[in-house]
């Protein structure tokens, strides 16, 4: 059988590292290389795929695909960070839409499919849940971003590419700072060391998503798509930033909530970059499709326990 070739952009952070570890235990079907820059030294070990590559140096990247002549570009690699697209903006605009447009470009050029990975923020929050067709509305910087990024990479119909939006993200994190989930669990760690309170988010509703769920997702997206499009994955259970806080000081009190008070919810719109209020994700499509194209069921891990398993090295 042939194998798939598959390039995953993005693959040391989160969502690569889990793209890595679910491509690799299906090397029977996929021949797959992970590009990493910053952090390949830190995971080549474990992913001996990888490959030390700077995405925004286009004719490194042009070697790379014309040589590998990969079926399917992973793009994961971008800036998710809200505050950080606000604050700069030019470094935003060129990792996630300049890399997006020579990603694209290359792959038509060997005839490679992009799958793109996309965001929840591309729409305002006023009218969820979303459909995969509802109106696009962001009404932050890095929410404009994930918009023009998915527009460039659909742009092309021939080349069949595919959107997948999916929401926050978290798994297994190599610091509690790494994605924004762990970073609220870092809040309630110097809290209960400091014994000082702090307030923190209870407006925006979120859909936390393990980052593997969505890795297994595309495995299958990829088997079953052949026209391209837009597909959105989702966790389903609804929590605000004060409500996962919760969650994660009954774990690390070992379920004494006598400290609970340290947790200040903040009922009021948040400062800093727009946030849309909820932008819930209906998985309808995707689900169905994966379930009459291959016969299989789309893996949604229950948040808390797969929270609790992420925050254990930090106990």
């Amino acid at each position: 059988m042939t194998k798939t070739k598959v390039l995953i952009t993005g693959a040391s952070g989160l969502l690569g590292r889990a793209f890595m570890r679910v491509f690799t235990q299906n090397l029977d079907q996929f021949e797959i290389i992970g590009l990493a820059f910053s952090r390949y030294d830190k995971y080549v070990k474990e992913f001996p795929q990888l490959l030390k590559l700077d995405l925004t140096d286009p004719n490194e990247l042009s070697l790379l695909v014309q040589s590998f002549k990969p079926n399917i570009i992973i793009h994961s690699a971008a800036e998710r960070r809200p505050d950080i697209c606000e604050n700069d903006k030019e470094a935003t605009l060129k990792l996630n839409v300049g890399t997006t447009e020579t990603i694209c470009k290359l792959a038509n050029d060997v005839g490679s499919r992009v799958l793109v990975i996309s965001s929840d923020y591309v729409f305002d929050g006023k009218n969820a849940p979303y459909q995969v067709d509802s109106p696009t509305n962001p009404i932050s910087f890095y929410g404009e971003t994930k918009k023009a990024s998915e527009d460039v990479c659909l742009k092309n119909v021939n080349q069949k590419n595919i959107v997948l939006r999916v929401p926050v993200l978290y798994g297994q994190v190599e610091s509690l700072k790494e994605c924004s989930v762990s970073m609220v669990a870092q809040q309630v760690v110097d809290a209960l060391a400091n014994n000082k309170s702090f307030e923190i988010d209870n407006w925006q509703q979120r859909y936390p998503t393990l980052v593997d769920d969505v890795a297994r997702v595309v495995v299958q997206i990829i088997k079953a798509d052949e026209n391209g499009g837009i597909y959105h994955f989702s966790g389903d259970e609804q929590f605000t930033k004060y409500g996962m806080a919760v969650e994660m000081l009954r774990f690390f009190t070992n379920g004494d909530m006598s400290k609970q008070n340290l947790l200040i919810p903040a009922d009021a719109v948040p400062t800093g970059a727009a946030r849309p209020f909820d932008c819930k994700l209906s998985t309808t499509k995707t689900v169905q499709f994966i379930q009459e194209k291959l016969g299989q069921q789309v893996c949604f891990s229950p948040f808390i326990p797969e929270l609790i398993k992420s925050l254990q090295p930090f106990k």
